[in-house]
C-alpha cells in the first residue's frame, strides 16, 4: 500500500511539473515572438557578401538580391596592383576562380573577366567581379552598405577619390569596416565624415579553443583603432547584454556577425546589437513560433 502511495504522489508530481513547464515554455515563446516583433527589423539586418546563401558572394547579383529584397548589404574589397578596387573575400582567387595568385598581385585584366559564379553552381558562370564604381552604385538612403576592407591603408586614398567621384554615396549609406587597426586609422583620418567599424573576434583568435576576449580587451582595440563602431563576432554565451552594453555606453554603435540561426539573431537583438550580418536575413525574418 505504501509503494502504491508513494507511486502515485510521485506521478502527481511528475504531472504539476510537466503542466507548469508547459505553461512557462508557452510564455517564453510568447515573449519571444513579442522581442521578435519589437527587435529584429528589416533595418538591423545586413546580407553578408549580398544574399550569399542563395547567390555566389560578393557577386552584383547577390548584391542586387539584397537591394531588391530591402536589405542593407556587406561587401569586401581588394585593390589590383594597378589600383583597382573590386570586391572579393579572400586574400587569392584559388577558392572562388581556381587561381592561385594573390588578388593584390594581379591587374585588373588578369581579374575582370574571371568567372565567379560557377564554384557555387554553372548557372552563375557569367557572373564577374565587381568594381568598387559598381557597389557605390547601389547605394541609397534607408539602407547602408558595408565595405569591409581587406587590405592595408594603402588602399585608403583610391577608395577616398572613387567615393569623391560620385555623388551616390555617402556618409548616410556606407560605412567601413575592417579587422585592421592600421586600415581603419587611416579611414578615420583621411575620410573622417564616414563611420568606420573595427573588426573584433569574441575570443582572442579564430579557434573556439582561445581564451574569450573579455570587454575591455575590446574597448582597447577598437579605441586604439579610433574607430566610432564595432564589429563584433558573435557566440551566444560569451557576447552578453552586458557586454554589447559596455561598448554602447562608451560611444560605440554594435554590428554583430555572422549570425544565421533564427534563435540567435532574435538572441542578439535582444541583448542590444545595432545590427546583425547574416548570410540568410529573409529566413531570420521569415522565422515564427
Amino acid at each position: 500500500m505504501k509503494n502504491t502511495l508513494t507511486t502515485r504522489a510521485k506521478s502527481i508530481r511528475l504531472f504539476a511539473f510537466s503542466f507548469v513547464s508547459s505553461i512557462l515554455l508557452a510564455s517564453s515563446s510568447s515573449c519571444l515572438f513579442a522581442f521578435e516583433e519589437s527587435c529584429l527589423k528589416k533595418e538591423i539586418l545586413i546580407a553578408h557578401r549580398g544574399m550569399s546563401e542563395m547567390y555566389p558572394e560578393n557577386t552584383l547579383a547577390a548584391y542586387k538580391a539584397a537591394v531588391e529584397n530591402g536589405f542593407s548589404f556587406e561587401c569586401d574589397v581588394y585593390m589590383t596592383k594597378d589600383a583597382r578596387i573590386f570586391s572579393f573575400h579572400d586574400p587569392d582567387l584559388k577558392r572562388i576562380a581556381g587561381i592561385d595568385k594573390r588578388c593584390a598581385d594581379c591587374t585588373w585584366d588578369e581579374v575582370k573577366n574571371l568567372d565567379v559564379g560557377s564554384w557555387m553552381d554553372k548557372k552563375w558562370k557569367d557572373e564577374r567581379p565587381v568594381t568598387f564604381e559598381q557597389i557605390l552604385s547601389l547605394a541609397r538612403d534607408g539602407r547602408i552598405i558595408e565595405i569591409d576592407v581587406k587590405m592595408g591603408p594603402e588602399i585608403v586614398p583610391h577608395i577616398k577619390k572613387a567615393v569623391s567621384q560620385q555623388t551616390n554615396a555617402t556618409p548616410k549609406n556606407i560605412v567601413f569596416a575592417s579587422a585592421r587597426e592600421d586600415t581603419i586609422k587611416a579611414l578615420r583620418e583621411q575620410m573622417s565624415d564616414f563611420t568606420a567599424w573595427m573588426g573584433v573576434t569574441c575570443r582572442k583568435g579564430w579557434s573556439r579553443q582561445d581564451p574569450p576576449r573579455p570587454v575591455e580587451d575590446a574597448l582597447r582595440i577598437v579605441r586604439a583603432s579610433k574607430a566610432n563602431g564595432v564589429a563584433l563576432q558573435f557566440d551566444s554565451v560569451l557576447i552578453t547584454a552586458d557586454y554589447i552594453k559596455t561598448l554602447k555606453n562608451a560611444g560605440y554603435a554594435v554590428n554583430v556577425w555572422t549570425i544565421d540561426s533564427p534563435e540567435e539573431a532574435h538572441l542578439a537583438a535582444s541583448r542590444g546589437a545595432d545590427t546583425v550580418t547574416s548570410n540568410c536575413p529573409n529566413k531570420l525574418l521569415k522565422f515564427r513560433h
